[in-house]
């Protein structure tokens, strides 16, 4: 049995290409703060394509382990509502504009979510990747 991501991922052929590229529409936090990459992680006949980025301060090439972790992570972080999103991550709403950049990234964060379950269509491979992190 795989006791690491990288082992649990690579035993089940999930596979991830990854490629520097510049997202004009990156959140404000990644903008000049930050590396921006595409990525295409596969599984099986299914695919999930979405932008990732990386800190300044992290100097190695983002490996697919690394790719599929946040996924996993961002996939344990679900919220029933908009107001739950903002509520549970103590976030504060100041103007429109902010209370817009959280709707963004909440829709954002439950797309991404419903892809990556999707993509890899099986609960309890999902459920052993969140396990293991």
């Amino acid at each position: 049995m795989n006791t690491t991501l990288n082992g649990l991922i690579n035993g089940a052929g999930i596979t991830a290409s990854i490629r520097e590229d510049w997202n004009n529409s990156a959140p404000d936090w990644a903008q000049g703060k930050a590396r921006h990459y595409r990525v295409t992680v596969r599984y099986q006949k299914r695919s999930m394509s979405f932008w990732y980025y990386q800190g300044l301060g992290i100097d190695r090439e983002p490996r697919p382990v690394d790719v599929v972790e946040c996924l996993v992570c961002d996939s344990m972080s679900s919220y029933d509502s908009l107001d739950d999103f903002i509520n549970e991550l103590g976030l504060e709403i100041k103007s429109v504009a902010d209370f817009r950049n959280y709707e963004r990234q909440f829709k954002q964060l439950t797309r991404q979510n419903k892809s990556f379950t999707r993509v890899i269509g099986n609960p309890e491979l999902i459920e052993r990747m969140r396990e293991i992190i």
